[in-house]
């Protein structure tokens, strides 16, 4: 099981809201307690925090290196953050679409969206 580290900053957009999991404690996580889940709490929670802060590390890493594309005009900050950016009901964007994308290749319709819709729109 693991929990939800949140990283969130405003845009224009919208406020942009940065997830990743990290390993829950409580949880059964091969990173956190072994097979035979023989530690104790404090024993757990001290081996799950190395993973927890790389999981940290690797976000600030990424965060960084959208930014660094963002200052090289490699890219707009749009571009590095639009899957992030929140819907009204708390869920990024990229999940609300990962969903409906999924739908489009398992119907077969992934061309435009008005072709999709089985009337006459030309």
């Amino acid at each position: 099981m693991a929990r939800d580290a949140l990283t969130a900053f405003p845009l224009a957009d919208g406020p942009v809201l940065l997830m990743t999991a990290i390993p829950d404690p409580a949880g059964r996580n091969p990173t956190c307690s072994p097979p035979s889940n023989a530690r104790t709490g404090k024993q757990t929670n001290a081996a799950c925090k190395p993973a927890v802060r790389q999981r940290r590390r690797v976000l600030a890493v990424v965060i960084k290196a959208e930014f660094q594309a963002v200052n090289t005009g490699l890219a707009t900050v749009e571009d590095e953050f639009r899957a992030d950016i929140a819907s009204p009901d708390g869920q990024s964007v990229g999940r609300l679409l990962q969903s409906q994308i999924r739908a489009a290749h398992d119907s077969g319709c992934i061309s435009t969206p008005l072709s999709c819709a089985g009337g006459d729109h030309g």
